[in-house]
């Protein structure tokens, strides 16, 4: 009787057991996140001392750990700025190779798709202004149009509308029409000489909210300072109109 013993030998590439190749990951991750787990088998292993390293191609933003083929996090991805703005995708090459020998590997490309979130609030330029208004301004007059810049990518998140306009002691002097619109526009009366617009001496503190339509709602907020220019819109006027004064028939003689 013969009993024959098959050994086994190291002559077969290690093989990647993923079932996706693209990995969609949120921007801002903390380093040292796991982003991606990836795993290999080696045909060899039956009855076969050894063990698989894995490697990563140089890369900015990932590092790979080599004995469990875990991909981390090692700098923030920034998806609006540059070079992330123009694209999202990330690709690197993962090896896995047999050791201790090193004599068989086997790589893939897998690519990290950087998504945007809603990080960045709305930026008012400038974010403060001053207007001058002649007090003879009609109601309805545009008085000023802020203008501001979400730059988060995605149109979901870099959307707003203007929530609010705030002033104090204005009694509804200023309003944003239409409504959510940049402009803002003259409800009332600037007459400079109105007691009540000298009360509050000519001059409105107005602050204007720009907001977020999507969750977490980020805010940014515009100062407009507006003053009333007085206009010279009426005449002398004597009081009274007419005057009455005796003179002697002698006045004016030497």
């Amino acid at each position: 009787t013969f009993m024959v013993y098959i050994v086994n030998t190291n002559d077969a590439k290690p093989v990647f057991n993923i079932t996706s190749r693209m990995y969609k990951i949120a921007e801002e991750l903390p380093p040292g996140t796991v982003a991606a787990n990836i795993t290999a088998v080696d045909p060899d292993g039956f009855n076969y001392i050894g063990y698989l390293l894995y490697s990563l191609s140089p890369n900015e933003y990932f590092a790979i750990n080599k004995y469990t083929g875990a991909i981390y996090v090692v700098m923030r991805m920034d998806r609006d700025s540059k070079p992330l703005r123009d694209s999202p995708l990330v690709d690197v090459q993962v090896t896995v190779r047999d050791s201790p020998t090193g004599l068989h590997s086997s790589s893939i490309t897998i690519t990290f798709n950087v998504t945007d979130m809603n990080d960045n609030p709305p930026i008012c330029h400038p974010g403060a202004l001053r207007v001058q208004v002649p007090e003879t301004e009609v109601t309805g007059a545009l008085i000023a149009s802020v203008t501001c810049q979400d730059i988060d990518v995605d149109p979901v998140y870099n959307n707003f509308t203007f929530k609010s306009l705030s002033c104090l002691n204005c009694n509804n002097m200023f309003a944003l029409e239409p409504l959510g619109s940049r402009n803002i526009v003259l409800k009332g009366n600037l007459d400079f000489e109105d007691p009540n617009n000298l009360y509050v001496g000519n001059e409105y503190s107005l602050a204007v909210v720009a907001e977020d339509t999507a969750s977490p709602y980020m805010t940014g907020t515009v100062y407009i300072y507006v003053t009333t220019i007085p206009v010279n819109e009426f005449p002398p006027v004597f009081h009274p109109t007419s005057y009455v004064f005796p003179v002697h028939e002698s006045s004016g003689r030497k």
